[in-house]
């Protein structure tokens, strides 16, 4: 901006945005997250053992159509990371909300 530019909306544009974080920083993540979401709201994503199931073959789904979307399709390495995710955010929403709800740590998140 101190160049003359200016910050302009351009509805057609797309913007890429990502993190190469490890799967076990998003599972500590959104446990700790979801963990406050339940606290503060009562708020529970994922409630049985049953739905979680479900999200994480919707999440597997998910993860590797976008793999598939991607036009490379990524290496052996890609596929292990989208299926570690795929588990990850549905776990760590099922556990951390479960951790508010009983009171116990269920997981322990570091490095968050």
């Amino acid at each position: 901006m101190l160049r003359g530019h200016r910050i302009r909306y351009v509805a057609s544009a797309a913007v890429v945005h990502s993190h190469h974080r490890s799967a076990r920083y998003e599972l500590d993540r959104t446990y700790l997250i979801h963990q406050r979401l339940h606290a503060l709201f009562g708020l529970i994503t994922i409630p049985t053992v049953r739905h979680l199931a479900r999200s994480i073959m919707t999440s597997c789904v998910a993860h590797f159509r976008w793999l598939r979307a991607d036009g490379a399709g990524g290496g052996p390495a890609e596929w292990r990371r989208a299926a570690a995710l795929a588990f990850a955010f549905p776990l760590g929403q099922y556990l951390g909300a479960r951790a508010s709800r009983t009171g116990r740590t269920l997981l322990r998140a570091g490095r968050v």
